[in-house]
């Protein structure tokens, strides 16, 4: 028994073999029990806690490896994005502008899914009285198709610069009668012109002289158009469909497009008489369009049956002069309109007319014209008519000539024409004359 009077806890044994026992080891010692049990309690909390720690450390490695990152970088979420690690703040403005770039179009318009809007084409038939000049509009681009006769420039140029134009990107001369390019001249001087279209055919007139000499003084050139090109006129496109060859005759050798506008499509032939159209059919471009502007200012030399089957139009519209020389529009192409239910529009009874695209349907200024009115004037016989034949007239061309005309013999039989008429009763019927025999 050690001296000093007690007995220490880690060496007693208790009698009854007991080691260990609270109420054994208390009363021996003379220790609190409430003390005991204090402490075996800290001792079980640590021990849980630790296993706590533990357990937190374990999930926390776990939700680690599994957090969401960017594919092939180290960078938290919260810091991933353009400018890599920018205050969020910073993020939301550029993802802001980011948004607001995709969904810009053109002309500065967007929808709200942030796509594209197609920008909208107004063509403009401008009223040159006889004569054609057309004016083409898509977003802030613009196009002019001729410019009528000599005394329409003015008119003209009035006309684009109260639609606030200063800016022509195509200029388009047809062919170079002076109903087609009287008034160009005006237009080429006072306008801002990028791209100047005329074929390489020539004339010995005033108003071409006029053209040309323009042209020089600006410094400008021609571009001769070349079948199957394709240019874009803001959320527009055209493309050069003819002629394919130059010949001899002006008419056919009219500068052709076929305007395209989302599903919209135009058609523009100038002068084009039946040689230059069946040229088109025969081409390799498809000729479906909505809109057709009628060849010739309505004339029976154009127009022909062949055309109007590919092009199968909805609308016609007719360049005309109120009261013209030439009868315009005549009676058969205005028959071909009526009988394939064929909606015409004319300048003659109607004005300037405009029709508005938005790449799928087609807004008018104006309702369709339903007077089927032609041009032309009952044939008047002379009271006393010559017993000999004075002219020979093609009612094809509409040209007419000397009886020995070299043109006669190439003319085919069954538009030949001869008439005892005077001249001035000849060209009274809308006949033009001959330039080789000239009578």
């Amino acid at each position: 028994m050690p001296k000093g009077g007690y007995f220490s806890r880690s060496l007693f044994v208790p009698q009854n073999g007991l080691a260990g026992s609270v109420e054994n080891r208390t009363r021996l010692s003379g220790g609190n029990e409430d003390d005991m049990r204090t402490k075996t309690e800290r001792k079980a909390e640590g021990r849980r806690r630790q296993r706590r720690f533990l357990l937190l450390l374990i999930l926390g490695i776990l939700l680690t490896a599994c957090s969401p990152q960017q594919a092939g970088t180290g960078v938290p979420q919260e810091n991933a994005g353009s400018g890599g690690g920018l205050p969020q703040s910073s993020q939301e403005e550029n993802s802001g502008s980011e948004r607001a770039d995709l969904g810009q179009t053109q002309d500065g318009s967007q929808n709200e899914e942030g796509e594209h809007q197609v920008s909208e084409l107004t063509v403009h038939f401008i009223d040159v009285g006889q004569g054609d000049c057309t004016l083409i509009t898509c977003g802030e681009e613009a196009m002019l198709i001729d410019a009528g006769d000599n005394d329409q420039g003015t008119k003209i140029q009035n006309y684009l610069q109260k639609r606030n134009i200063e800016t022509l990107k195509y200029v388009i001369g047809t062919h170079p009668d002076a109903d087609h390019i009287g008034g160009m001249d005006v237009i080429l001087y006072k306008f801002a012109c990028e791209t100047i279209f005329m074929t390489e055919e020539e004339r010995d007139t005033k108003s071409y002289e006029e053209v040309t000499d323009t042209l020089k003084e600006k410094g400008y050139h021609k571009t001769f158009p070349i079948v199957g090109e394709s240019f874009s006129l803001g959320d527009a496109e055209f493309t050069i469909i003819g002629p394919v060859e130059l010949g001899e005759e002006s008419n056919d050798n009219s500068i052709s497009i076929l305007l395209k506008h989302g599903e919209n499509r135009f058609l523009f032939t100038g002068d084009a008489m039946e040689e230059e159209e069946l040229d088109l059919v025969r081409g390799e471009i498809p000729l479906a369009a909505d809109v057709y502007k009628a060849g010739h200012h309505g004339s029976n030399t154009s127009s022909c049956q062949e055309l109007l089957e590919a092009v199968s139009p909805a609308y016609a519209v007719i360049s005309c002069g109120e009261g013209n020389s030439y009868g315009h529009p005549h009676a058969e192409p205005l028959n071909e309109f009526r009988a394939r239910g064929i909606q015409v529009f004319r300048t003659d009874e109607q004005g300037s007319i405009t029709v508005t695209s938005d790449g799928e349907s087609l807004k008018w200024n104006c309702s369709p014209s339903e007077s089927w009115q032609t041009g032309e004037t009952p044939v008047k016989v002379p009271e006393d008519p010559p017993t000999e034949i004075t002219y020979i007239c093609n009612t094809n061309t509409k040209k007419f000539h000397y009886p020995d005309c070299s043109s006669v013999g190439e003319m085919s039989e069954k538009n030949k024409l001869p008439v005892t008429w005077t001249r001035e009763e000849v060209i009274g019927q809308g006949y033009a004359a001959c330039k080789r025999c000239k009578p």
